[in-house]
């Protein structure tokens, strides 16, 4: 916060400061809708892949799911990854947002992603059975694997 009152204008301060207020360890830190301020100034002042992507998280915890949507595909028009998460990601938006479509191409490319062998993260799981759930799909797999 001090950072950001002694050079308002720095996008690394502002998305510091998001990130910290979706991920503090003390709760009573945590403000997702901040969070969404701050990401979203970091966007405005430095359009990077990194600041809208944090925007999507910041996005999904306020269940904005057309802005979680618009700033991860701005994430991969920058060039960020089409990582498992992201693909999660845009599932779950797009189910939420009606277009069970485009949920269900993103939902199956990230499934695609878990299938290689390589090692998922934590989240991976989670967030599959969010976008199953979302989506009105079968999680028996999910919760096998």
């Amino acid at each position: 916060q001090r950072a950001l009152e002694l050079a308002p204008n720095n996008a690394k301060s502002h998305s510091r400061l998001a990130a910290f207020r979706l991920h503090a360890p003390d709760e009573s830190f945590r403000d997702a809708a901040k969070a969404v301020m701050h990401a979203a100034r970091a966007v405005e002042l430095k359009p990077l892949a990194r600041h809208y992507h944090l925007l999507a998280d910041a996005a999904h915890r306020t269940r904005d799911w057309q802005r979680m949507a618009e700033a991860l595909e701005k994430v991969l028009e920058l060039g960020g990854p089409a990582d498992t998460p992201t693909c999660f990601q845009l599932a779950i938006a797009y189910g939420h947002l009606g277009d069970k479509k485009k949920g269900t191409e993103w939902h199956a490319k990230g499934v695609g992603l878990m299938e290689e062998p390589k090692p998922n993260q934590p989240g991976d799981v989670t967030l599959r059975q969010e976008a199953d759930k979302v989506l009105g799909l079968d999680t028996t797999e999910t919760r096998e694997n």
